[in-house]
C-alpha cells in the first residue's frame, strides 16, 4: 500500500490523522511545482530558486501546525495522565467502583496515547519521505536549517509519549493489584473493561 494511501485510510473519523493526510498531499502537489532536475544536471535558475523558497515556507508553515498540535495533544495527555496518577497514588478510587472507573480511565488513556505515537512516527515519517521526494526530482537536499530545527524540538520527540505510556501501563497494573486484592471475587481486567457498558452500569 502506498504511503499516501495509508494515510487516506487512517484519517477515516480521526482529526489527527485527517490533519497529516491533508498536509502529505498538499505538500506532494507543491512540490510538483518545483522544476524538475534534467540531464544536465540537478535543477537550477532563477524560476527553480522561486519555486523552491515556496516550497520551502509551505513546508515549514505546514509542520509548524503539525508540531502544535502533537505539543497541544501531548500536553493535555500528560496534564491527564497526572491527574489519574495522583488519584491513584492518594487513595481518593473510593470503594470497589471507584476503582473500577480509574482502570478503565487508565486503559482508555493507555490506548489514546499509544495512538499519538504512532501518529507522530507517521507524521515523521510523511516528511522524511518528502525530503527524500524532492532530492529525487530537483537533483539537491533541501537547504532549510530552520526545518532541522523544529524537527530537532523536544515535540517531535517520540521519548515523551513513550514515558506517558509506560507510566500508565505501570498504574494500570498496580490498580489491578488493588482490584484484585481488594476482593476475592474482584471482577477481572476484562469485565473491568467493559463495565461501564453493562445494563447495571447504566
Amino acid at each position: 500500500m502506498k504511503f499516501c494511501h495509508l494515510l487516506e485510510k487512517q484519517s477515516a473519523g480521526n482529526e489527527r490523522y485527517t490533519s497529516l493526510f491533508l498536509f502529505y498531499k498538499k505538500m506532494k502537489k507543491s512540490l510538483k511545482l518545483v522544476p524538475a532536475a534534467n540531464t544536465d544536471g540537478p535543477a537550477d535558475g532563477d524560476e527553480f530558486a522561486a519555486a523552491e523558497d515556496v516550497f520551502v515556507d509551505a513546508v515549514i508553515e505546514e509542520i509548524g501546525v503539525l508540531g502544535r498540535l502533537r505539543a497541544t495533544t501531548q500536553a493535555n495527555s500528560a496534564s491527564q495522565l497526572a491527574h489519574l496518577k495522583s488519584v491513584v497514588e492518594d487513595g481518593d478510587c473510593g470503594e470497589l467502583e471507584g476503582r473500577q472507573q480509574v482502570y478503565q480511565d487508565l486503559v482508555n488513556f493507555h490506548g489514546e496515547t499509544l495512538l499519538l505515537l504512532h501518529w507522530s512516527i507517521l507524521a515523521y515519517t510523511a516528511i522524511v519521505k518528502l525530503l527524500k521526494k524532492h532530492q529525487k526530482r530537483t537533483g539537491t537536499l533541501l537547504q532549510a536549517p530552520h526545518l532541522r530545527d523544529m524537527l530537532a524540538e523536544e515535540s517531535w520527540s517520540t521519548e515523551p509519549p513513550t514515558a506517558l505510556i509506560a507510566t500508565a501501563a505501570a498504574l494500570i497494573s498496580q490498580v489491578d493489584h488493588e482490584l484484585y486484592s481488594s476482593s476475592g471475587s474482584a471482577p477481572s481486567p476484562d469485565s473491568v473493561r467493559h463495565s461501564s457498558n453493562s445494563p447495571t452500569s447504566r
